[in-house]
């Protein structure tokens, strides 16, 4: 109730979950308001669970991250290409002529990954935001409006049947 709770089985010969079985590198929900049967295959099974409240935050995947929002993969991205960039610095620190290239792919690559996430995917991300609860509130009033004329259809109903078939007492 309220929680999500995952099995990820990554090693053995076999694993049943109840009547279910898994086969291995797969993953599987199960509840966490009850209890369950593993039962695992002759060679055993490693399994690691999740298990968390969700916290109603919109997710992006890209490659090996994930985080919240397109624009905070920006930054992620050029922190890599700086640390990548510094440890090339630092490899050539006895060639105080070689270490400016390195430098500069350090810095260049903070400056890109911030250019992208606050001029290009922060803005697009506010506005996709500011769209989608627009569109949230129309879908509210059509709804609201719809479940209206549809209890007035079905008083109006009420009314001709009553009208046209009279019930005996």
């Amino acid at each position: 109730a309220g929680i999500n709770r995952r099995l990820y089985f990554f090693q053995g010969s076999g694993l049943k979950v109840g009547p279910r079985a898994i086969a291995a590198r797969q993953m599987i929900e199960v509840r966490s308001d009850a209890s369950a049967l593993l039962e695992a295959g002759p060679d055993g099974a490693e399994l690691l669970m999740l298990q968390g409240r969700p916290i109603g935050e919109p997710v992006a995947q890209r490659g090996p991250f994930v985080m919240n929002t397109a624009s905070e993969i920006g930054p992620a991205m050029g922190m890599i290409g700086t640390v990548l960039g510094l440890v090339a610095m630092f490899a050539r620190m006895h060639d105080v002529a070689a270490m400016g290239p390195a430098m500069a792919t350090a810095m260049l690559t903070t400056l890109y990954g911030l250019f992208i996430a606050f001029v290009i995917a922060g803005p697009i991300a506010a506005r996709l935001e500011r769209l989608s609860r627009a569109e949230l509130h129309w879908q509210e009033r059509v709804i609201g409006r719809l479940e209206a004329l549809a209890r007035e259809e079905d008083a109006a109903i009420r009314q001709w049947r009553n009208r046209r078939f009279p019930q005996s007492a």
